[in-house]
């Protein structure tokens, strides 16, 4: 390895070695409850939240569904999501509070569109 090729490596190793000790921190001020990391937070809660309604939202305007079976598609994915995924581990800390939180928002999708659940059922008994 010439000179220039050992300065290379030396900086790229010091640069992982500076963002490894920033993510740390980052992850400690998270857990103490640092304004940013609140925000951050929130953010992206937020997000995935927003993002969970796009999908009948998608389903009504783009696919030309009937509001519930595009709303019933939507929470089936959220299911999906609480069910057949395992909580993903992500070595980048922002990509890994995302996918939380993208659980935690599936979970409040489901649990918020639980009222499918009746009127479907009130429907099924009233056409029966």
């Amino acid at each position: 390895m010439n000179r220039m090729e050992s300065y290379i490596r030396d900086r790229h190793d010091d640069a992982h070695q500076r963002r490894c000790e920033a993510e740390a921190k980052m992850l400690a001020g998270l857990d103490e409850g640092e304004d940013i990391a609140a925000a951050v937070a929130a953010v992206a809660a937020a997000r995935a939240t927003a993002s969970w309604w796009d999908e009948p939202v998608t389903g009504i305007d783009h696919e030309g569904l009937d509001p519930v079976e595009a709303l019933w598609r939507a929470r089936e994915s959220a299911r999906r999501a609480l069910t057949d995924h395992s909580i993903p581990r992500h070595a980048d800390p922002f990509a890994q509070g995302f996918a939380v939180a993208f659980i935690e928002a599936a979970r409040t999708f489901y649990r918020d569109t639980a009222h499918l659940d009746a009127l479907t059922t009130r429907t099924e008994r009233t056409h029966s």
